[in-house]
């Protein structure tokens, strides 16, 4: 399977005032990373959390910015804290895919949603794996994140850990009570993805695991 978050990270807020009409004040002040100004935008209009720019919130811009103060500020001022971009994707998926730890943190006071899923399948505890961040997956998993959460494909975090070779996130997973012998709707188990990218370190300990093909 293919991630497609970080692409979408990279270009999206770039374009972010060609993609609109017309730019909101809010976002524009987010992506400034001007706290005051968003903080007196949200005074004269508190409705302006809920702004957004081709479907994407000033809560999304500032998760994959990591700037914990205007998230702060966003959800005190009941910013949807599970508001979805075009992709289906939540600001959680946004941090995590940034690698922004604090904010995910603030996020899943705010009650984000666990294993929230994208358009694609993916619960923000996928990307973690892709990513093979296992500090963002520990996180992620002390908030009760389902470690053997499917795509409508059948993968599984352990499926993307150990096809992007991210040993520890795989150890985590497995420490975690993930399936080793997952399938997905292929039939594959996390193992096969393993091996056929040539991943060793990953295969070996899968099939310590009890790992099969």
């Amino acid at each position: 399977m293919r991630l497609t978050l970080n692409v979408l990270l990279a270009v999206s807020f770039a374009s972010l005032a060609s993609s609109c009409r017309k730019t909101p004040a809010i976002i524009e002040a987010v992506r400034h990373h001007d706290f005051e100004k968003a903080q007196m935008l949200l005074k004269e209009n508190p409705n302006a959390a809920f702004d957004k720019c081709d479907n994407e919130t000033a809560l999304h811009l500032a998760a994959s910015q990591g700037d914990t103060a205007i998230i702060e500020l966003l959800l005190n001022n009941k910013a949807e804290v599970n508001a979805r971009d075009n992709t289906g994707s939540t600001p959680l998926h946004y941090a995590v895919a940034m690698g922004e730890r604090a904010t995910a943190t603030l996020l899943l006071a705010g009650k984000a949603e666990i294993d929230a899923a994208n358009r694609d399948g993916l619960s923000p505890l996928h990307v973690a794996a892709f990513k093979g961040d296992q500090e963002m997956a520990r996180l992620l998993i002390a908030n009760h994140a389902n470690v053997n959460f499917k795509t409508p494909r059948g993968i599984t975090p352990l499926h993307e850990a150990a096809q992007t070779g991210s040993l520890g996130v795989a150890e985590l997973l497995l420490a975690n009570q993930a399936a080793v012998n997952a399938r997905d709707n292929g039939g594959r188990t996390p193992l096969y993805y393993s091996t056929g990218r040539g991943m060793t370190n990953v295969t070996v300990m899968l099939r310590m695991k009890g790992g099969r093909e």
